[in-house]
């Protein structure tokens, strides 16, 4: 994700939602306003709200909305404390920040100013531009890096290429994903699966894709028909244009097998190079 769009939700969230129910503990609710709100003024408008001064809770229900310039977090109840330390959003959330290209959607949204926490649950996808994370329940910090925890059913859509596993991990540079059910990337036509993916970014870029435990990397070979190749590890370098699989590899092609202590394939050429005691299988024709 990018991280001007953390920086927009930290406003918002922290500073503005903070603001907000501040003057709304000493001074009460003020009536709806029509226009949107300045970059500097925050609303919460509902149904019904409710203020206890002794607990400083608050809750309000029935189309909820806190709006702060073109951003806009709407659900149908929400509860919180009245100096922002902790704000809950419950059912249909969803929030939209025009001028951030970022859109979350979820059942269940908990913000915690003190440690910068956003939590949601429920069906949960956050999308900035033309990236895209889902999953059951996602934790993000909010900062100046990307920092969250997926998990559950986690699908990633990270600079055109696919993630599909049981969990993810980000933090800042460092990518880790666990039961990766499916990797792909389309423009280089690659895919593998494994049971555990560590990712390497480079400047906020995606640049290596390492896999472990036992891995099936599938690669389009130069006729189009797929090369499968297995081995203990793989490293799919983006930046090099390859991909290298070690560990007792082989490699399948429409009945030939390839097999050595480690495979190399270059994805310019698509040709295999077999390094450490190589051995070719082929069929023989009648």
């Amino acid at each position: 994700m990018k991280r001007r769009v953390s920086a927009t939700v930290i406003t918002f969230l922290g500073a503005g939602v903070i603001a907000f129910l501040l003057c709304f503990a000493s001074a009460g609710f003020a009536e709806k306003a029509e226009e949107v709100p300045s970059q500097g003024k925050v609303t919460l408008t509902a149904e019904s709200l409710r203020y206890d001064p002794e607990s400083q809770r608050i809750v309000a229900e029935g189309n909820v909305i806190i709006r702060r310039g073109a951003g806009r977090i709407t659900a149908e109840r929400g509860e919180g404390r009245s100096d922002g330390s902790l704000f809950i959003l419950t059912g249909n959330v969803a929030a939209a920040f025009p001028e951030e290209e970022l859109e979350l959607a979820c059942t269940y949204l908990t913000y915690r100013a003190r440690d910068a926490w956003l939590l949601a649950s429920g069906d949960v996808s956050i999308s900035s531009g033309g990236d895209r994370l889902r999953a059951e329940m996602i934790k993000y910090r909010l900062g100046d890096s990307v920092a969250y925890e997926a998990r559950g059913d986690v699908s990633i859509l990270w600079e055109g290429r696919n993630f599909e596993a049981d969990s993810a991990w980000r933090e800042g540079d460092d990518f880790r994903a666990r039961n990766v059910r499916r990797f792909e990337d389309p423009k280089e036509r690659v895919s593998l699966v494994a049971p555990t993916v560590v990712g390497r970014v480079e400047e906020g870029v995606l640049a290596e894709v390492t896999a472990e435990g036992g891995i099936l990397v599938e690669v389009a070979g130069r006729d189009g028909k797929p090369v499968r190749i297995r081995g203990a590890k793989g490293i799919y370098s983006i930046v090099k244009g390859s991909v290298v699989v070690t560990g007792n590899a082989s490699a399948v092609q429409a009945g030939r097998t390839v097999s050595a202590q480690s495979l190399v394939m270059n994805l310019v050429t698509r040709r295999i190079e077999a390094l450490g005691k190589p051995q070719l299988t082929f069929p023989v024709g009648e």
